[in-house]
């Protein structure tokens, strides 16, 4: 191919979160070679940006840099002409307000749109049900009008397949140069590093502490279980419920740390990962534990389960909110653990978005 597919990403921000590095790991592996890759954030960037690492890659960067009110009042214009001087052959969105804006003002361009979530779920935990059903159909009747339509999983492929056709699984992948197992002496010199003993059980928990994610089943399972007394919880995130999550654990050996850029490390140095969502779209901090050869205690979602289909001895699943099950599962943890791994990796699911937009490109 002599000609490149001018690619261009339109996203909120690159703000750290696993929605960003779903376009990280999309960058990180796409062939150079026939695509010529670009960004466009609509907002200013937060101190937790990925900006940075993004910079590091041989793609074009740019940001229309509009704080919400300036966005209402300029946003429109501002964006039409950014993107009709990039000119780009297709347009990838992955969040509300690049696929509600991308639809809405730049339908002359091939769109293609991910959705990352069950949409209504996260949005009315988030917004309450009046604002997040409003804000998710906004998104989804975007989503419909796209000229290729992408959803993480076969779980949510499921979930929108009544409402919509023509839906293409990309399942999410993780950076197995970053996320993997390690042997037992670097895990041991990782704990060191980390200031924990390395005698002791570690569970870990990655994720927003918030109402959709429900860490507070976690804490009491983990105080409910026996092998709690010897083991160590950690919880790598923030969100609305830390200060309740503080106080349903005191005097257990249950650790806040909150976000942190090592993450790998602490996947590395753990010896369990613990989820208890009652909602996903197909979870990063799960495949990343899971590439990282720890074992998994899950809640039975379908996106949960659809991760270990290959690989059933490395998870176990307990039924939403259920203290008293996820407990018992805690304390089989010596009898529960998978010599295997799964294999969820980045340069798969970026040659497969590459054929998607290779086919637009042929059939335009």
């Amino acid at each position: 191919m002599t000609t490149k597919i001018k690619l261009l990403i339109i996203n909120s921000t690159l703000e750290k979160s696993g929605l960003t590095n779903v376009i990280l790991n999309i960058c990180k592996n796409i062939d150079y070679q026939k695509f010529d890759v670009n960004i466009l954030t609509l907002s200013m960037e937060p101190a937790s940006s990925l900006w940075s690492s993004f910079k590091k890659l041989p793609i074009n960067i740019e940001s229309i840099d509009l704080n919400r009110i300036d966005w209402i009042i300029k946003g429109k214009t501002a964006l039409i002409n950014k993107v009709n001087e990039i000119k780009p052959d297709i347009i990838q969105t992955i969040s509300f307000r690049g696929t509600v804006s991308a639809i809405k003002y730049l339908n002359s361009y091939k769109i293609v749109s991910t959705l990352q979530a069950d949409i209504h779920k996260n949005y009315t935990d988030t917004y309450g049900k009046i604002i997040g059903n409003y804000i998710a159909n906004q998104e989804l009747n975007a989503f419909k009008n796209a000229n290729s339509k992408i959803v993480c999983s076969n779980s949510l492929k499921q979930v929108y397949s009544s409402q919509i056709n023509n839906i293409n699984v990309i399942q999410n992948g993780i950076d197995n140069t970053i996320f993997n197992k390690i042997d037992y002496k670097q895990k041991n010199e990782l704990r060191t590093k980390l200031g924990y003993e390395n005698n002791k059980t570690i569970f870990i928990s990655v994720g927003a502490l918030s109402n959709r994610k429900d860490p507070l089943t976690i804490i009491e399972a983990f105080k409910k279980s026996s092998i709690g007394r010897d083991s160590k919880l950690l919880f790598l995130g923030n969100g609305p419920l830390l200060s309740q999550c503080i106080s349903a654990s005191e005097g257990l050996n249950i650790e806040f740390i909150g976000n942190v850029d090592n993450t790998h490390e602490y996947y590395k140095m753990a010896d369990a990962f613990i989820s208890a969502s009652s909602s996903e779209g197909l979870p990063n901090s799960v495949l990343e534990a899971g590439m990282c050869g720890l074992f998994c205690y899950l809640s039975n979602i379908p996106q949960h389960t659809e991760i270990f289909e290959e690989v059933e001895t490395q998870a176990v699943f307990f039924n939403c909110g259920n203290v008293n099950e996820l407990a018992k599962q805690i304390d089989n943890y010596q009898t529960t653990k998978s010599e295997k791994s799964i294999d969820f990796n980045a340069r798969n699911m970026a040659k497969q978005y590459e054929e998607i937009y290779l086919n637009i490109y042929k059939n335009t």
